[in-house]
């Protein structure tokens, strides 16, 4: 795929819905609705690191929620001044009909083409599977088989997409239900085993709920490090499997040179 077919296929990237909402009601706030502002205006918002903002002003400007360029500042276009008052009132037709807008007059239109084709049968992983696809987002160990920061954006994708109306809301929840679902089977198989197999089996699971959640803070120095933010414990939790992994083969092979 050409440079041009990837820059116009920018994601948002390692942030969340919550935080792609802050960054464009900031760029509303200093009054880029009527006027450029600098670069450095927007970076400056305390919550999020500003090499993240910096990757998302990409996203905004392909999808035409602002202009501008980096020496002359960014500005909200008419189409991203609407949606950033709908955002700041937060009133859900505002934002429905004018996230319909930002996708109908971007490349978003794409995925919206297979979105509607899927219909209602639609799942959270076919959405991760057609933005893959279509965006040639590289190869990575996680969800959809993204990269973190992009499984990330793509979550956020998927939230303006809902709150556009062209996907059902319980596609957000899916992953945590799916979670919670496994636990409750977990934890239905355990009550019929006999005790001494029940204590067994419950250390078994403490150690590796322990495991997990040391693996997941060294997932979250990770991303803290890299600047990555609105990132969930499935995502750390991978993270740190991908830095393990590593750390194994560099050990295994180091042991393997001759002395």
């Amino acid at each position: 795929m050409s440079d041009e077919s990837n820059s116009r296929w920018a994601l948002p990237y390692a942030i969340g819905y919550s935080n792609f909402v802050k960054i464009i009601r900031h760029i509303k706030n200093n009054n880029a609705a009527s006027k450029y502002i600098p670069l450095k205006t927007i970076l400056n918002l305390a919550s999020i690191n500003p090499q993240v903002i910096k990757q998302n002003i990409s996203f905004c400007e392909i999808t035409k929620i602002i202009e501008g360029d980096f020496e002359k500042g960014y500005k909200l276009t008419g189409k991203g001044a609407a949606y950033a008052e709908a955002l700041t009132l937060e009133k859900d037709e505002l934002i429905k009909k004018t996230s319909l807008e930002i996708i109908e007059n971007s490349y978003l239109k794409e995925l919206k083409v297979v979105v509607e084709t899927e219909g209602t049968k639609i799942t959270r992983a076919d959405f991760y599977k057609a933005v893959k696809n279509i965006g040639n987002v590289s190869d990575g160990k996680r969800f959809g088989n993204m990269p973190p920061a992009y499984s990330t954006g793509t979550g956020t994708l998927l939230e303006i997409f809902v709150k556009a109306e062209l996907i059902p809301n319980e596609l957000l929840s899916t992953a945590s239900n799916t979670q919670n679902k496994n636990s409750k089977n977990s934890a239905s198989k355990s009550t019929k085993n006999s005790p001494k197999q029940s204590s067994k089996k419950s250390s078994n699971v403490s150690n590796n709920e322990n495991t997990s959640s040391n693996l997941i803070q060294l997932g979250r120095l990770i991303v803290k490090d890299i600047g990555v933010v609105d990132i969930n414990d499935e995502d750390t939790l991978s993270l740190a499997e991908m830095y393990l992994d590593i750390l194994r083969k560099k050990i295994k092979s180091k042991d393997q040179t001759p002395a």
